[in-house]
């Protein structure tokens, strides 16, 4: 709460981390980062880019360089080829992995327990369904959610569902096959991931136990965590297969970065989150504004700037406040539309 109340100043306090860790790598002294003071410096001396003019860092990276945008040497890299129809491959440093892609999920679930303290979440298990990644050279690439299931380890099997072994099969439906063989006598109470994935593997769950509804599989289930796409033309196709209500909860969980959250249950009105290790500029045409600057009831694209070692990364998503006090955001569509 402190965090989003003091947004700008924690957006100002992010930028001159991220000057501070970039300094000294091929990157930082190329654009003076060392000598970068304030976000209207940043803007003048380092060029926006989108994934096509920063693909020879990341490509340096994927290579094993060294101090390429970002100190020390890339392990991961998600692999997400969102609106376009070739993969991009979307640096993942240990610092951004737990300070922020985890952290944004643990504070999800955190603004869902405090919006709804009746919830018995957490007596039973979160179904993830989580993509494929593999060894490529010295780096993990795949998936994010491959990747994030990696990263917690056996302590994730905890609250997680499936195990690592049938969530990280390759195959989409020998992984839809092991989660119903391993997850139907489950006690599931949340579904979290990609809409589309997700409702792929309820109605092959259904199929596999012969039942009409989740809620007669999964009697407990109360919640679905969504993000990655539009939940819009989804949400009928998963309440009729539920059976009843249950809760939804939006988060804006980009291969980039983990940007914002919904603090109430059925919204894609979104809270930005400041303190993530993410830098957030937004841009209308040429005009480009810190987060200071932004306007209510406006439109942008947003640029970040991270500890993955992106610079002013156009993301390609184009985003509306609809509050200033504290920062919310919907996403309302792509640059390329």
């Amino acid at each position: 709460e402190r965090s989003v109340h003091r947004a700008v100043e924690r957006q100002y306090a992010t930028l001159d981390s991220l000057l501070r860790q970039g300094e000294n790598t091929s990157f930082g002294r190329e654009f003076g980062l060392r000598r970068i003071r304030g976000a209207e410096d940043f803007m003048r001396r380092v060029p926006r880019f989108d994934y096509d003019s920063y693909e020879g860092n990341i490509n340096r990276m994927r290579q094993g360089e060294h101090n390429v945008a970002v100190e020390g040497r890339i392990s991961m890299f998600a692999r997400s080829s969102g609106t376009s129809a070739r993969s991009k491959y979307i640096p993942i440093t240990r610092r951004a992995l737990y300070g922020n892609h985890l952290r944004g999920m643990a504070d999800a679930v955190a603004l869902y327990l405090r919006a709804n303290p009746s919830s018995e979440l957490f007596d039973g298990r979160t179904l993830t369904m989580a993509g494929h990644c593999q060894r490529e050279g010295r780096a993990l690439v795949g998936d994010l959610s491959a990747l994030l299931v990696v990263a917690t380890g056996r302590w994730g099997e905890l609250v997680r569902a499936p195990s690592r072994r049938a969530a990280l099969i390759e195959d989409f439906d020998a992984k839809c096959e092991a989660i119903c063989e391993e997850c139907a006598v489950e006690d599931i109470r949340a579904l979290a991931g990609v809409p589309s994935w997700n409702m792929a593997l309820v109605r092959r769950l259904l199929e596999w136990t012969e039942k009409e509804h989740l809620c007669e599989v999964w009697p407990r289930i109360e919640l679905f965590m969504h993000g990655g796409v539009s939940f819009h033309p989804y949400r009928a196709a998963f309440e009729s297969a539920v059976g009843r209500k249950i809760n939804y909860w939006e988060s804006y969980n980009a291969s980039e970065g983990f940007i914002a959250v919904a603090e109430e249950c059925n919204s894609d009105e979104m809270l930005l989150m400041p303190h993530y290790g993410c830098y957030y500029e937004f841009a209308r045409g040429e005009n480009v504004v810190p987060l200071e600057g932004v306007r209510c009831g406006a439109e942008y694209a947003v640029l970040m700037s991270s500890e993955n070692g992106l610079w002013r990364y156009d993301l390609g998503d184009v985003v509306r406040f609809t509050s200033v006090d504290p920062y919310k955001i919907k996403i309302v569509g792509r640059t390329k539309q």
